[in-house]
């Protein structure tokens, strides 16, 4: 909506004539409120002043900004360096949560047969690419697989990472066992840095030794969970 007048600070000049005084007043409470209702409420009630809903800007810069002393609580600020959206939470400016919406990869994991015994690198089952804004997620991997641990030494362990970061593990078959149908489960609530991050479901080699070179031997979820 235009405004009723153009703003100036050089009106009423010191030669207008003083019975014109009044109606200038008028004029200068019309064009305050007209520019202040565009982001408050000027409704003539003890609601005046406040900022109406969804009004007030956040702080679009790559550098972090210094609100107003006082006046930093509950400020909103897009780094613009990772797209990260963050809060003052009356200290400093701190991640906000990411969304709830789970983000996940999943799939069918075929493993040829391995005969390096239990030593080496933990194979991948599942790998999942997930952009955080500095919030805490809650990582899950999920599913079912076929495991054989027959002829290695040391237990079958499910592995879960990110990026090269080992977040938690745990032992799924003894040395010597089978496993048809066997429960893939990892939980763990992992806070990084707002950034771009893969996460790993992993199995140690000893899980998928065997002479089946074709048989889908895992079936795995990872979801992340702001």
């Amino acid at each position: 909506m235009a405004h009723t007048r153009t703003w100036s600070e050089t009106t009423p000049a010191d030669t207008d004539l003083a019975k014109n005084g009044a109606r200038d007043m008028r004029y200068v409470r019309v064009d305050l409120k007209e520019r202040l209702a565009l982001e408050h409420s000027m409704a003539a009630d003890d609601n005046d002043g406040r900022h109406l809903e969804g009004s007030a800007r956040a702080y679009v810069d790559a550098a972090e900004p210094t609100p107003p002393t006082g006046l930093e609580e509950g400020r909103l600020w897009l780094d613009s360096d990772d797209n990260a959206l963050k809060v003052h939470n009356g200290t400093s400016f701190v991640g906000v949560k990411a969304a709830s919406a789970p983000v996940a990869g999943s799939g069918v994991f075929t493993a040829a047969a391995v005969s390096s015994g239990d030593g080496g690198t933990p194979i991948t089952l599942q790998s999942v690419n997930i952009v955080s804004s500095g919030g805490q997620l809650h990582i899950q991997a999920t599913g079912l697989a076929k495991l054989q641990n027959i002829s290695g030494s040391n237990p079958s362990i499910y592995y879960l990472y990110r990026d090269s970061t080992l977040l938690c593990s745990s032992e799924v078959l003894p040395p010597g066992t089978l496993a048809i149908q066997l429960p893939i489960a990892l939980s763990y609530f992992d806070t990084p840095a707002a950034g771009t991050y893969n996460y790993y479901f992993k199995v140690s080699k000893t899980g998928i030794q065997g002479a089946h070179t074709t048989e889908n031997r895992a079936l795995s979820v990872i979801e992340a969970i702001g």
